[in-house]
Parts: structure tokens; sequence; C-alpha cells
């Protein structure tokens, strides 16, 4: 198996943390600080950047380095929109190719989003979320909707974390999340799509009030 090069390793620690909300939109990605907290070398980092610059995710401006893209409320409105539409899509397909194996995965991801949530844990339940629509874009096999999707979910981490603030969004996106799963399960396809776009729907609604 060929062995990642440093840049490779520096986009993906970059990209991780830039969904994790390690660091806030707008703020600048100061180099020797990026560097000593990734453990990346400065080559590497601007390679990183750049790629990330291509997604959406990095601003990048002369003599004042790389930041934190900020979206607009319509851009972030718009991204929501079009994660709908290819989510509900990777949803329909999932409920046709999922194992038992899958639907224990995305089982399990359920409930590691109840217990974080229960523990008042605002970080895992983001991950927890983020990590179900990850295994439900996978199942669905279609890989160029799963890139699409990935990078659009990269763009959105900004305004997942803001909607997580939201009194009662966190118990409604679970009872979301569980009835997505169950659809899965269910192999049912149309059910699947409906409950996935319904979801992201719901998320637009908040976002565009929260944000």
């Amino acid at each position: 198996m060929t062995q990642p090069t440093a840049g490779e390793i520096a986009y993906q620690r970059l990209r991780d943390a830039l969904k994790s909300g390690r660091y806030a939109p707008g703020q600048r990605l100061v180099e020797p600080d990026v560097i000593a907290e990734l453990d990346v070398t400065r080559m590497a980092l601007r390679e990183a950047f750049a790629r990330l610059e291509h997604e959406g995710l990095v601003d990048r401006q002369a003599n004042r380095g790389a930041a934190v893209r900020l979206l607009s409320v319509d851009e972030a409105v718009e991204v929501l929109e079009i994660r709908a539409v290819l989510e509900g899509l990777a949803a329909r397909h999932a409920a046709v190719h999922a194992t038992d194996a899958d639907v224990a995965a995305l089982q399990e991801t359920v409930v590691a989003f109840e217990q974080a949530l229960a523990a008042a844990d605002l970080a895992e339940c983001g991950a927890a979320q983020a990590r179900l629509h990850e295994i439900v874009t996978t199942l669905s096999r279609r890989p160029t909707a799963a890139r699409l999707a990935d990078m659009l979910s990269a763009q959105s981490a900004q305004t997942r974390l803001r909607t997580l603030l939201v009194g009662g969004r966190l118990r409604e996106s679970l009872d979301e999340h569980k009835a997505i799963v169950a659809a899965i399960a269910a192999h049912d396809s149309d059910r699947a799509e409906l409950e996935m776009r319904a979801h992201l729907a719901h998320v637009t609604q908040t976002a565009s009030a929260a944000l």
C-alpha cells in the first residue's frame, strides 16, 4: 500500500480539524501555530492550504496568509439545499445496498449520538451526526455523490456546530437520524430519501434562523 505524502497528511489533519470546529470561522491560520498543532512541515501545510482553498474551506490572501472561510447565510443555506438532494439520493441507494452489518454500524452511531446527548457532549453529538452521514453516503455506492457530499458536509461544519446550540434541536436531530436509519434498515428506499431530505430541510430552516 502506498504511504501518504507529507502534503496528504497535512491536508487530512487540517481538514479534520476544520470539520471538528477546532478553528473558528474567519480565524487566521497562522502558519507557525498550525505547524506546531498538527505536527506538519511548512511546505506540506501550504500544499494543504491550496487543496482546502479549492474545496471552499480556506481563504488565502496575498500578504495575509490563510484563514478559515466564513460562509454567508445565503451560502450556508445553498450548501444545505444541495446536500439534501445529494444525500437524499445516497440514502435511497443505501437502503438498497445496506447489509445487516451496515445497519448495525448505523445503529451504533445512533447510540453514540444518544449517549453524547445524555452527557451534554456537543462535540461528540456533532461528530456522531457527521459519522452517520458519511456511512450513508459510503453505503450508497455512488462515489461521485459521496465525494461531493463529503466536500459540502465539510463546508457546512460551521453551520452544524451553530445549530447544535439551538434549544431542543439536538433531540429533534436524534429522532430524525433514527428515522433515517430505520428506513435504511427496512430497505425502504422512498422513505429513506424522504427522511434524509426532511432532516436536512429542518437543518436548513434552523440554520437560517440561527445564523
